[in-house]
């Protein structure tokens, strides 16, 4: 399936995480290592640099991870109309521009993730920085690019409704509004999308991914030129195989 253009923060160490049944590990600190759980318990992803854990008896290894936009060419728009990509933007419209460029595609590439082929994704969300407010009634519909490994975004021509997308897919409808700048809004459960994606013969960890994103009216997020820190960011939690 391809898209038509008619329709529709940095990774951090985990402090801390949710106990499950059975007792769990507790997190490493950067470049720490995590725990061994219990009988039956579940170990945690470790800081930055560190490991997960090693469950104990009947567990599993419950992997938490944060992907950041980053590079300035990794978030996109392109234009609904004729098809122009822009790949610099200090801001995302999701919907529409509100500079008279209209409607607009909005495609987000998220490098080295590191989720190995054929793993259970548990949750998968994407986070986003409140640029500017306003924009009315809005609703988008979130794909993935249906690739083994999500090539960069390309100045020419529709660029990103030519890449074939997901059979997965999250409306988000209504979009709620976003009242104050510098505030993280976060995404429906995007599980879906991202478990067809690694459930792919071809991919591999440490391969890249596209969430890609239109619909109606506007919600402006933070772009990854504006400001690095505050880029969109993918957050996933899933089991190993």
């Amino acid at each position: 399936m391809v898209l038509g253009v008619s329709a529709c923060h940095l990774a951090s160490g985990l402090s801390d995480f949710e106990v499950l049944a059975g007792g769990a590990a507790a997190s490493g600190g950067d470049g720490g290592s995590a725990a061994a759980g219990g009988n039956g318990g579940a170990a945690a992803f470790g800081g930055i640099g560190g490991s997960a854990g090693t469950a104990g008896a009947g567990g599993a290894v419950v992997v938490i991870l944060d992907v950041p936009v980053a590079q300035p060419s990794d978030d996109a728009e392109e234009s609904a109309a004729d098809g122009t990509m822009y790949l610099h933007s200090s801001d995302l419209e999701l919907g529409e521009e509100q500079d008279g460029w209209g409607a607009q595609i909005v495609g987000l590439r998220f490098r080295q993730v590191t989720i190995p082929q054929g793993s259970t994704i548990l949750t998968a969300r994407l986070e986003l920085v409140v640029d500017t407010t306003g924009g009315g009634p809005t609703a988008v519909v979130f794909h993935g690019q249906a690739s083994d490994h999500a090539f960069p975004f390309l100045n020419i021509p529709t660029d990103l409704t030519s890449r074939a997308v997901t059979d997965a897919s999250v409306a988000w409808a209504p979009v709620p509004s976003w009242n104050q700048p510098g505030v993280t809004q976060t995404s429906p459960e995007l599980s879906g999308i991202v478990q067809e994606l690694v459930d792919r013969l071809g991919w591999e960890a440490n391969n890249s991914l596209v969430l890609v994103i239109q619909g109606t009216g506007r919600r402006t997020a933070v772009a990854h030129d504006e400001s690095p820190t505050d880029a969109p960011s993918l957050h996933v939690e899933y089991l190993a195989p």
